[in-house]
C-alpha cells in the first residue's frame, strides 16, 4: 500500500473511530451533550481528511500545513484532557497524526499515483 493509500484509510478509520465512539457514548450516557462531546473525533477526522485531499489533489502546500497543525493540536488536546473534555479522542489524534505524516510530498514524481485514493471520493 502506498503512502497516499495509507493516509487515506488511516483518516476513515480515525472518522469510523469516532463515529463508533459517538454512537456508544452518546447511548451510554444519555445522549443530548454527551453526542456533542464525543463527536470531537468525527469532525476533526473530516476536517484533516478535507485538507489532506486538497493537498493531494491540488499540491497546496498549506492545506498540508494547515492538517499537520490541527492533528498535532488535536493530539495535545486529547492528551490533555483525556479525563475530561477530550475523552476517548487520543486512538483518533494518534491515527491523524500518523496520516498526515505518511501523507506524500507534492514534489514526488508519484503523486499522481500516491495521492490516487483521494480521487476515489
Amino acid at each position: 500500500m502506498n503512502q497516499g493509500r495509507a493516509a487515506f484509510t488511516l483518516t476513515v478509520c480515525a472518522g469510523a473511530y469516532g463515529l463508533g465512539l459517538c454512537a456508544w457514548a452518546g447511548t451510554a450516557f444519555g445522549g443530548g451533550v454527551a453526542y456533542a462531546l464525543y463527536a470531537q473525533p468525527v469532525v476533526v477526522s473530516a476536517l484533516v481528511f478535507v485538507l489532506l485531499r486538497a493537498h493531494c489533489t491540488t499540491g497546496d502546500r498549506l492545506s498540508a500545513y494547515a492538517a499537520a497543525t490541527i492533528a498535532v493540536l488535536y493530539l495535545l488536546w486529547s492528551v490533555l484532557g483525556a479525563l475530561s473534555l477530550a475523552a476517548g479522542s487520543f486512538p483518533a489524534a494518534l491515527l491523524l497524526v500518523v496520516a498526515v505524516a505518511l501523507t506524500p510530498s507534492p514534489q514526488t514524481a508519484e503523486r499522481t499515483v500516491s495521492c490516487s485514493a483521494s480521487r476515489l471520493v
